[in-house]
This record gives structure tokens, C-alpha cells and sequence, in this order.
């Protein structure tokens, strides 16, 4: 997996994007040595190294066994990262959540929650529009980032 793959995204903005939003809401994102103490705790052989170097790009290649133990960890489908129609709904639900967890956002939300499905529609039309217009991009991803100083291999 190399590049700008399945979802338009690369396995290192993929990475972040799970570390920034599935975390508990009362607490900071995971570290790669909480993920990587994770995955080895479940049986899996992962370094936190290697994980950082997935996350700033320095690796692009990992093998099936760290994608799945890594989709595992994160609750995700392990399409996410094969699958560009999956990773891009699965993309749509992250960024969502990590909206959500704006407290104004979360205040339109449940506005929102009270509409009928078809006003809901027009709403989602109207911002698709406010977006458009402000020039906002599409993914709403910021650059990437990885936890911490860069660990010396």
C-alpha cells in the first residue's frame, strides 16, 4: 500500500485520522505504544516504532497481520484500509465523530435530531452548498501528525 490509496487517503493520513477520533471522549488520543501494548497483549507482534513510521509515511508496506490487528484495535473494518468505497464511508463516519465531539457541533446535532428525514436531506444540501462556497476541503483531515518525538529506530 503505497501512496494516495483506497479512499483517496494514504495509509499514514488513514492512521491519524483512527488516532485523532476513536479514543474515548474523557481522554486524549492513544499513544503508538498504547496501540502497539494493545495489539501484543491480544497476541499480535507490533512495535510502537513501526507504528509511528506507519503514521509519518516512513512505511508504507505493512503486512495484513498489522492492518488487521491494527483495524481490530481501533473497532474498524479492516477494508478501511483496502476497500475505497468502504474507506470512504468509514472515512464520512470518523469525520463525523470527530465533529461530534465539538461541543457546538454537538448542539446542532441535536437540533437537528428533532427534523423529519426529508428536512434533514435539505439540510445536509444546504451545507454541502456553505462548504462549497467557503472553499472548504472535502476530507476535512488536517496534515498528519504523530505522537511525540520521532523514536530512533
Amino acid at each position: 500500500m503505497t501512496g494516495s490509496d483506497s479512499g483517496g487517503f494514504t495509509l499514514a493520513d488513514k492512521l491519524n485520522l483512527l488516532f485523532r477520533t476513536v479514543h474515548p471522549a474523557d481522554r486524549d488520543p492513544y499513544s503508538a505504544r498504547e496501540v502497539a501494548d494493545a495489539i501484543r497483549a491480544r497476541g499480535g507482534a507490533i512495535s510502537d516504532v513501526y507504528i509511528w513510521q506507519l503514521r509519518t509515511g516512513r512505511r508504507t508496506n505493512p503486512t495484513k497481520e498489522h492492518l488487521q490487528s491494527l483495524a481490530d484495535f481501533f473497532d474498524v473494518d479492516p477494508a478501511y484500509f483496502f476497500d475505497r468505497r468502504r474507506a470512504e464511508e468509514i472515512q464520512r463516519d470518523l469525520l463525523a465523530l470527530q465533529a461530534m465531539r465539538n461541543l457546538k457541533v454537538r448542539a446542532v446535532a441535536a437540533r437537528l435530531s428533532a427534523l423529519p428525514e426529508d428536512q434533514l436531506d435539505a439540510v445536509g444540501e444546504i451545507l454541502d452548498r456553505v462548504v462549497q462556497a467557503l472553499q472548504l476541503p472535502k476530507g476535512g483531515v488536517d496534515e498528519p501528525t504523530a505522537d511525540g518525538p520521532a523514536p530512533t529506530p
